[in-house]
């Protein structure tokens, strides 16, 4: 973001298709159900929790398919441009947060014991589950939804964040739902300042693997 509380893309193009019926009402009116629709199905047990990463990564290659022709992947966050300026934001909250990982797994803190978690899941969650969450909810998300505007900034960071806990409403968990909305925060305000996928899937893969191991999510 510039001095002017600009968000750091050009948004000509993405203010000249936003003018357009399809993309004002059709496009993100479809956005918006598929954040709401899809959680609500799992919690509801329509769709079989046990199937909520399949949910998750269908919803995805479906949103994919319009939104990076479309949007473009510098829109979405997938170029090198903003990596290197991100990290910096990033690497304080992965020491924050892998402090109190490791006092909550030092401690007994954990609500579970994560050695039962099948250790292929770690990868299938750095590798797939993190980074779709994070095309959707930040990739995606920014790029439909940011104002260009400072005014409204933090409403919109909210509002992100909010959408981001919602989808772990499935496990029906009030901690699941802070913990997420305050990360959620923190990743929004930094996807703002420095909107790099690349950086911002690998902290996610790192704090969610790191919160599953501790046994707190």
């Amino acid at each position: 973001m510039d001095n002017t509380g600009q968000f750091p893309f050009a948004f000509n193009e993405l203010e000249r298709r936003s003018s357009s019926t399809e993309l004002s009402f059709y496009w993100r009116g479809i956005l918006l159900s598929a954040y709401l629709v899809f959680p609500i199905l799992i919690y509801l047990g329509v769709i079989p929790f046990s199937y909520r990463f399949e949910a998750l990564m269908l919803v995805t290659a479906l949103v994919g398919i319009w939104a990076i022709p479309v949007l473009g992947l510098r829109r979405l966050g997938m170029s090198r441009q903003f990596f290197g300026s991100s990290l910096k934001y990033h690497i304080p909250t992965l020491l924050v947060v892998g402090i109190l990982y490791w006092l909550a797994y030092w401690n007994g803190w954990g609500r579970y014991d994560s050695q039962t978690v099948d250790r292929g899941f770690f990868v299938f969650y750095f590798l797939l589950s993190g980074p779709c969450q994070e095309f959707l909810y930040r990739g995606v998300f920014f790029a439909t939804f940011a104002s260009r505007n400072r005014k409204g900034y933090w409403s919109f960071l909210i509002v992100s964040a909010i959408n981001f806990s919602f989808m772990h409403v499935i496990y029906d968990d009030i901690f699941t739902l802070g913990l997420t909305f305050i990360m959620g925060l923190i990743w929004a305000y930094i996807y703002w300042k420095a909107p790099s996928f690349w950086s911002i899937a690998l902290a996610h893969g790192i704090i969610g693997a790191g919160a599953i191991l501790s046994g707190l999510i």
